[in-house]
């Protein structure tokens, strides 16, 4: 029933009558009532109903000895089980919502009840979006013009009235909130302009003429990217392509939102127009004055036609419900609503992470109200905070483009950064290029770095190496990440030069003549005129050597299979931080990552691996590790026996990390904790590392020379069930220690033996 709010009736509901065939074998007799508060559920029905079977004036004298209230409670609604008995409430409980008042949407700002203004009002139109107060013009009393609180006055009134008592009607007429296309059940809106004063939210002043012009709201999130398709659903733009904001270039945003569970009886879901309300017209455009839309989206709609953003406050909906439940014998059972009482607070979410809309969707997804879809399709809008440009980057590889600059065919691309990003290529890798590179002009090598946010002078800056690169430095990390590595190898004037083009950093004219600050990232403060200026150390960045157009790179193993080998990013949302690369020259695999953990119930790392079928009783993997990345802790570089590509897959893996000690660790099934085995610390690079399984029982092993095997860990047995898949992933794992530095690590003599019969690869002859 939907009615005006202006001719809402006394009644709050109306009963619904649930016909029943009777049951005179039940224990409570003649016909009752009960009225309790909180939501209509099974158990909330059968503790009410429990009350009169415990009752003696109500219960037959004739009722049977042992028999339980529920048991009594399925005869009276003819069920034979919980299920049904569940089901049978579910379907009261719904109908008396169906037929409780409904407040129209209409109502709120009283604008007609065509939609129009609500429509256009979401898109980010209508003068309540449009107009800032001013006292340029007076209004017809002579008083200041386009008063926020005044031109919607009508939002205060219902929100000290219906909106905390009432059930408010979704506007699904409204293709911003279509019940059809918001699978993912959560709502938002992202605000660019404060309106309003003296509220301590956003930064419009008095006076409004000089002080609230284009003002911004309190910024609590960062503007990834808009795909303008998803919001043409509201706009009706019909654009095309995609809004990019790098380096919080957006200005200060504001995002609120909110969500709810996918049964249509649960509170969050019946009331998520009151809190639309609440979130939308209430609490931020009549209290904070937070009014417009980004453009190319509209201002507020279901999270699948907002903009792509780090993250969103959220608001939830508590209710205080009493409802009253009548019974008729052989008749009917009625059910009503007689008290609503809503109250809008901060969204409690997931590990105490309060006011965000993930960690909410996150509790939500817990108590088994959403389901893990939505909550990884809502990972896609709030993609977490410093990911923005991992997900815009992840967003165009989607649609076949990348970001990058093509510096000709005599250079090869060794890393990047950010939206350039590129997993470094590892030492032994770079410095295969680099000795191209050395070799082409008989210099030692020349580098050149793209910058694509720089100004000017700092676009194109051409490294020149004047010495050889000395064993202990990396130079490629030392570029990209640690400025540390600089004392005595990489030293401005001495081991390098800088130039602004390539002709001069061939013929050594023109270098720049700055005192280069040793200690911070490239390029060191130096600047062509040799003033000192900002450090224009930026994020979006690309390394390319020049290796000479004779030079053969390597081979790139991606999805497609290389030599037996496949290569996958292994991550529940691959665009954030995981990514790496597979490389492989002269029966050498060079593997990168990114991806900050291998542990926990899900993995975010690169894997090198080959597919198998799982008929084998033995299966040993082994390598020679030629480089590793050992100057972080928390690096892993090993081998790994994985149940499938995903991030929380079974898995058992033998690795050397950042302290060059061999452990194990294993994951007994999908989403279950990871276990660890950690091995002695020695300060040495193990050459070869072996992982056997036999049965149930795993084995690793390490050694100097790939004859003599030393068994580094004890064994370990699992039950049967452990990797029993029909097929395994057997290869190379590589994660870094945090999402931006990366792990390399090199190997060769890489196999994988079936039951032992593979005649190149080594066996143990060192007894365990």
């Amino acid at each position: 029933m939907k009615i005006i709010a202006g001719a809402l009736a006394a009644a709050l509901s109306v009963p619904f009558d649930f016909v029943l065939g009777g049951n005179s074998d039940s224990c409570v007799i003649g016909g009752f009532a009960f009225e309790f508060t909180g939501h209509c559920t099974y158990e909330n029905v059968l503790e009410q109903y429990t009350i009169n079977f415990e009752d003696p004036k109500m219960r037959s004298a004739d009722c049977p000895q042992g028999r339980s209230a529920e048991d009594d409670f399925w005869l009276q609604i003819d069920a034979n089980n919980r299920t049904t008995a569940k089901s049978i409430i579910h379907g009261v409980c719904g109908d008396a919502f169906e037929r409780a008042t409904e407040i129209a949407y209409t109502d709120i700002a009283r604008e007609g009840t065509d939609y129009e203004f609500e429509r256009e009002y979401y898109r980010g139109g209508t003068y309540w979006n449009d107009e800032t107060e001013t006292n340029y013009h007076k209004n017809v009393e002579g008083g200041a013009k386009n008063v926020l609180k005044l031109g919607a006055r009508n939002v205060r009134y219902f929100y000290n009235t219906f909106a905390q008592r009432s059930h408010v009607e979704w506007p699904d007429q409204l293709s911003n909130f279509d019940s059809g296309t918001c699978t993912t059940s959560a709502a938002m809106c992202c605000w660019p302009r404060d309106r309003q004063a003296n509220d301590a939210n956003g930064n419009c002043n008095k006076p409004y003429d000089e002080n609230c012009y284009n003002k911004d709201p309190t910024d609590n999130t960062d503007l990834c990217y808009m795909d303008l398709s998803k919001g043409n659903l509201s706009t009706e733009f019909g654009s095309s392509g995609t809004v990019v904001f790098p380096h919080d270039g957006e200005g200060s945003v504001h995002c609120h939102g909110f969500a709810w569970a996918n049964d249509e009886n649960d509170f969050t879901n019946r009331y998520k127009a009151n809190n639309l309300f609440f979130v939308s017209m209430y609490d931020h455009m009549h209290q904070r004055g937070y009014v417009e839309n980004i453009p190319g989206a509209p201002m507020c709609a279901c999270v699948e036609q907002m903009p792509t953003v780090s993250r969103s406050d959220c608001t939830q909906v508590d209710v205080e419900e009493k409802f009253k439940f009548t019974y008729h014998p052989f008749e009917h059972f009625s059910a009503e609503i007689t008290f609503i009482e809503i109250d809008f607070n901060a969204c409690q979410g997931l590990y105490d992470r309060n006011n965000d809309l993930y960690a909410y969707m996150g509790q939500l997804h817990k108590d088994g109200k959403v389901t893990s879809d939505q909550y990884a399709s809502l990972s896609k809008v709030l993609v977490g905070n410093q990911n923005c440009l991992h997900a815009t980057r992840y967003h165009f590889e989607e649609r076949g483009l990348m970001y990058g600059y093509d510096a000709g065919e005599e250079y090869v691309q060794v890393a990047g950064k950010y939206l350039f990003h590129q997993p470094a290529y590892s030492l032994s890798a770079f410095n295969d290029v680099m000795e191209s590179a050395a070799s082409l002009r008989q210099d030692f090598g020349i580098i050149l770095r793209v910058c694509s946010y720089c100004d000017t002078p700092h676009k194109f800056i051409y490294y020149k190496r004047l010495t050889a690169i000395p064993s202990g430095l990396n130079l490629l990390e030392n570029l990209l990440y640690d400025p540390a590595d600089y004392i005595g190898s990489n030293i401005h004037g001495i081991d390098f030069a800088l130039f602004s083009t390539h002709e001069d950093a061939v013929s050594g004219m023109n270098p720049w003549n700055c005192t280069y600050a040793h200690g911070f990232l490239f390029p060191g403060f130096c600047t062509p005129n040799g003033e000192s200026g900002n450090n224009h150390v930026a994020q979006n960045v690309a390394f390319y050597v020049n290796a000479g157009e004779a030079y053969e790179d390597f081979i790139h193993i991606g999805g497609d299979k290389t030599n037996g080998w496949a290569s996958k990013d292994i991550a529940e949302f691959p665009s954030l931080g995981s990514s790496g690369n597979s490389l492989l020259k002269d029966g050498v695999y060079h593997v990168t990552g990114s991806g900050n953990k291998i542990r926990g119930h899900s993995d975010r790392f690169h894997y090198l691996y080959e597919t198998i079928d799982n008929t084998a009783k033995e299966i040993t993997v082994v390598a020679r590790i030629e480089t590793t990345s050992d100057d972080y802790i928390g690096t892993k570089s090993g081998l790994m026996i994985r149940e499938t590509l995903d991030s929380n897959a079974a898995n058992a893996f033998a690795y050397v990390d950042g302290n060059v000690r061999v452990s194990f660790q294993s994951r007994s099934s999908a989403g279950s904790r990871t276990n660890f085995v950690y091995g002695e610390v020695k300060r040495k690079p193990y050459s070869w590392i072996m992982m056997t399984r036999k049965g149930t029982k795993f084995r690793v092993y390490q050694s100097d020379d790939g004859i003599n095997w030393e068994m580094t860990i004890p064994e370990q047995n699992f039950p049967d069930s452990f990797l029993n898949s029909q097929k395994l992933y057997v290869g190379m794992a590589s994660q870094s220690d945090g999402m931006t530095v990366e792990n390399y690590a090199s190997y060769s003599r890489s196999s994988i033996m079936l039951c032992g019969m593979s005649p190149e690869s080594p066996s143990p002859t060192a007894s365990p």
